[in-house]
This record gives C-alpha cells, sequence and structure tokens, in this order.
C-alpha cells in the first residue's frame, strides 16, 4: 500500500511540475512588431507562439501608450488599467488581414463574466493604430474609429 501511495505521490508531482513548467514557458515574442509574424498554430508559451496582450505591453511602449490612450478616451481608462476589471482571461495578440491590412486580434474580458463583459480590438503597430468594441450586457460601444470591414470582424469575435 505505501508504494502505491508514493507512485501516485510521485505522479501527481510529476504531472504538476510538467503543468506549470508548460504554462509558465515564455514566448520569446515580447512586442506587438515581433507578433506580427508569430506562429498562430503554435503551442502557448513556446517559443514562436503568439504572446498575450499583458505581456506585450510589459516590454512594448508603444503598444501600451496606444491602447491606454484609446481607452482613456473612450471613457474605459478604468477598466483597463492594472487593477481594471478587463484584465481578466484575454487572447493572444494573432495576426489577421483585414482589408489587405495585417492587425493583431485579442480580446479581453471579466473574470467569470467574459459572454457579457468583454472587449474585442485590433492593433496595428507600424500605424500605431487601436480600434475595439466593448461589450458590457448588450450595451456597445466603439473604441477608435473601425471601418466598416474592421467593425464586422470585431462584432465575429
Amino acid at each position: 500500500m505505501d508504494l502505491r501511495i508514493n507512485d501516485l505521490a510521485r505522479t501527481t508531482i510529476f504531472s504538476l511540475l510538467l503543468i506549470s513548467g508548460y504554462g509558465y514557458a515564455g514566448s520569446n515574442i515580447v512586442t506587438a512588431e515581433q507578433a506580427m509574424s508569430c506562429n498562430t498554430a503554435a503551442t502557448p508559451g513556446a517559443g514562436d507562439a503568439c504572446p498575450y496582450p499583458f505581456d506585450v505591453e510589459k516590454a512594448d511602449d508603444a503598444f501600451r501608450k496606444t491602447v491606454s490612450h484609446a481607452m482613456d478616451k473612450a471613457g474605459l481608462g478604468k477598466l483597463w488599467e492594472n487593477k481594471g476589471i478587463l484584465r481578466g482571461p484575454q487572447t493572444p495578440l494573432e495576426p489577421v488581414t483585414i482589408s489587405g491590412v495585417t492587425w493583431l486580434r485579442s480580446s479581453s474580458c471579466e473574470q467569470h463574466n467574459c459572454g457579457d463583459h468583454y472587449i474585442a480590438y485590433l492593433y496595428q503597430p507600424n500605424l500605431k493604430a487601436f480600434v475595439g468594441l466593448y461589450s458590457n450586457g448588450g450595451k456597445k460601444l466603439l473604441i477608435g474609429n473601425p471601418d466598416a470591414a474592421q467593425l464586422k470582424f470585431l462584432q465575429s469575435h
């Protein structure tokens, strides 16, 4: 019986170490410009995987400032800042092409309320441009000035 407990404990500890190592492996991509060529099929945390926005904003001043300015201008700055409610689950910044221009897309939401309280957005590093669609319980707010193709994409996100 002691052998089973030891085997179970060893397996559990190994599994936790494997999972925690996998979950904290960092992508080599740290800026929005680098994310323009990230591998969308890569396992999250792999060297060429698309990075998460909150990781990119730590290393990319232009990204952080552009997004913060757009959120402030839309009156949503408090929701986005360091401990803001929209700093819950997020999707990686992944390149998408809309009307011939490559953008980085992502979304972020309120923890445990992603269906009703979220933001979907596009960021273009070369243009330092940000457009988004904020949703709060069915009420929608456009951020920036998305064109028709961008808006259609944001609504489908």
